[in-house]
């Protein structure tokens, strides 16, 4: 075998590893984009972290119980809403309040509360509604 030939299949493997990187990174990039949070705010200039993004909430439904003997509230909260874009995460408002547990579609999701916003990571991508 001479060594063009050679050279020509090195140089032919290397432009298939490339372009298998390329396109990887490209996928990579596409399925990171699709998932991504959604904004913590709505953009107010003077309360920029009021409000959250990548959902529209339709409707609220607070099952609400008060104890006069400790003056504790104690409540459970359903929301309907679509999401906007696909979303990994979205958050609430919350002030003040506590949150035992969250579910998301029926499953168990994470959440955290930090500085008044309480993030919710379902157990999968939450993928948007188109809007008709």
């Amino acid at each position: 075998m001479n060594t063009l030939g050679r050279e020509n299949r090195i140089s032919g493997m290397i432009v298939a590893r490339v372009f298998i990187v390329m396109l990887l990174i490209v996928l990579m990039a596409s399925v990171s984009a699709a998932q991504q949070p959604g904004s913590e705010g709505l953009g107010d200039r003077l309360y920029l972290k009021l409000g959250n993004g990548g959902y529209d909430a339709q409707h609220y439904d607070i099952d609400l119980k008060f104890s006069p003997a400790t003056y504790r509230i104690s409540a459970t909260t359903a929301m309907d809403a679509i999401a906007t874009q696909d979303l990994s995460s979205f958050s609430l408002d919350l002030f003040g309040l506590s949150v035992e547990s969250v579910s998301v579609k029926g499953m168990d999701a994470e959440s955290k509360c930090v500085d008044h916003k309480l993030t919710i990571s379902p157990a999968g991508l939450l993928e948007e509604m188109p809007v008709e």
